[in-house]
């Protein structure tokens, strides 16, 4: 199983009140109060709710089963076997809901809108196969797509930013679903095994 839903921040939570917070797992409620940035606030609140859709969709209610910090702080559920991931990005959030370690991650075109800027990332993250891929096509979503993936890897992993991405290689080891926005948002979900025939987009 591989759920993956989408969805805009203004729609799912226009505003943090007691209505929304009620709705969210207690974590995420700490979480989201302990922010002091409105909009910051308003996106992991739709996070929450994002997810909170997902598990409805399998009859889990998430109130009703604790998340905790796993290895490498990731969160995780602590009593039932389903894995998930959450990402957001400008008025973009996502969610993954799968039966074993998924990472997703969301992020704009706008990212990398400064072309020297990119090539010189770029030219820090990517293995050498990657860029010999990079250089055979080196616009912003070629970019984009190598970013996504490798921000999806370390969270599938649950290594997070703290591992050197010039290490992640994304053309070998691992599964990736894909899709790029009409609003400009690509997002790329990873897990260890292939799942993009039973991938289900919601």
């Amino acid at each position: 199983m591989l759920n993956i839903y989408t969805g805009h921040v203004s729609a799912l939570c226009p505003q943090v009140n007691d209505r929304v917070l009620e709705q969210l797992s207690e974590s995420r409620r700490k979480r989201v109060l302990s922010m002091r940035n409105e909009q910051g606030k308003c996106q992991s609140a739709a996070a929450g709710l994002l997810l909170k859709r997902a598990l409805g969709d399998v009859d889990v209610d998430i109130q009703a089963h604790s998340i905790v910090q796993g290895e490498h702080g990731k969160p995780v559920f602590k009593d039932i076997p389903l894995y998930f991931n959450l990402s957001h990005a400008g008025d973009c959030v996502v969610c993954a809901l799968a039966d074993e370690p998924v990472g997703i991650d969301v992020e704009h075109l706008s990212r990398f809108e400064k072309r020297i800027q990119c090539e010189r990332f770029m030219e820090r993250i990517l293995t050498e196969e990657e860029k010999y891929l990079w250089k055979q096509n080196m616009t912003v979503e070629t970019a984009l797509g190598f970013w996504t993936r490798k921000e999806s890897y370390v969270k599938m992993t649950g290594k997070g930013l703290t591992c050197d991405f010039k290490s992640v290689d994304t053309l070998h080891g691992a599964c990736y679903v894909e899709e790029m926005t009409g609003d400009g948002y690509r997002i790329s979900v990873c897990t260890e095994k292939e799942k993009s025939a039973e991938a289900t987009w919601m």
